[in-house]
């Protein structure tokens, strides 16, 4: 496995998971489809060994085998936590994974991945880490229902109120609240089959003015936004993780 950080172009990993037969790119580094002509793909096969040899990372004509190692559990690791990092300013990924033993993280940012071995006893610590840092908004919990929401967005107010309705109105104002960064937490785990399982409806945290938010709706319809730090936001990826393994 990778012992130390390695910085590598988007490009030159996505020719090595042609190489290696490694299947899909994960979701967090798609970009368009391109096409290169017999020309364009030899020279694009020139620039990966390039680029490798400069990494330290092609010995020989042959790849590290710590590296390769690391580029499996990229693409098929039994745990994974990671978030589009959005603003006004770009976008960027961060990402840790984990199979067994190995782990690594991943931040993506204008087509360059920086990969570094992290610890997997800590991986959703590490994973907290690489987001923004922020406090936690000061905030007592609020909670909803979607449907009260929905209708608080669309201007059509109740002429009765209730704790429903009243949250709702201050959940609506907190997502409207000038912002920094945002994005969601994504985590997917494999089951005893191999197959990969990830949240539905992903909770979002915001960057406010008066500090981080975590909210989202589970399956009973119910909405909840509460202030987050990170022990929160570990807290709740742990949680989420828990419930795709046990089956909910």
């Amino acid at each position: 496995m990778l012992r130390k950080p390695v910085e590598l172009s988007l490009q030159t990993y996505e020719v090595l998971l042609e190489r290696q037969n490694l299947g899909d790119i994960h979701p967090t580094l798609v970009r368009g489809a391109l096409w290169y002509s017999p020309d364009e793909r030899r020279q694009l096969a020139a620039d990966t060994d390039a680029e490798l040899a400069q990494r330290g990372l092609l010995r020989g004509g042959r790849l590290d085998g710590d590296f390769v190692e690391t580029l499996h559990v990229l693409q098929r690791p039994g745990v994974e936590y990671y978030s589009w990092v959005k603003s006004d300013k770009g976008e960027r990924t961060v990402r840790v994974a984990a199979s067994g033993r190995d782990a690594v993280s991943v931040v993506a940012v204008n087509q360059t991945l920086y990969l570094a071995p992290c610890t997997p006893d800590a991986l959703a610590r590490e994973f907290t880490a690489m987001l923004p840092e922020a406090p936690a908004a000061r905030i007592a919990s609020l909670n909803c229902s979607d449907t009260d929401l929905n209708l608080i967005k669309s201007g059509d107010i109740p002429s009765t109120s209730n704790p429903s309705i009243r949250d709702a109105k201050k959940v609506l104002q907190w997502l409207k609240a000038p912002h920094t960064y945002f994005g969601r937490l994504y985590v997917a785990v494999r089951d005893s089959r191999g197959k990969r399982l990830r949240n539905e409806n992903p909770p979002g945290w915001v960057d406010t003015e008066q500090g981080r938010i975590l909210f989202g709706v589970d399956k009973s319809g119910w909405v909840s936004l509460a202030g987050a730090g990170p022990q929160d936001i570990a807290k709740k990826i742990q949680q989420l993780e828990g419930e795709l393994r046990g089956g909910r």
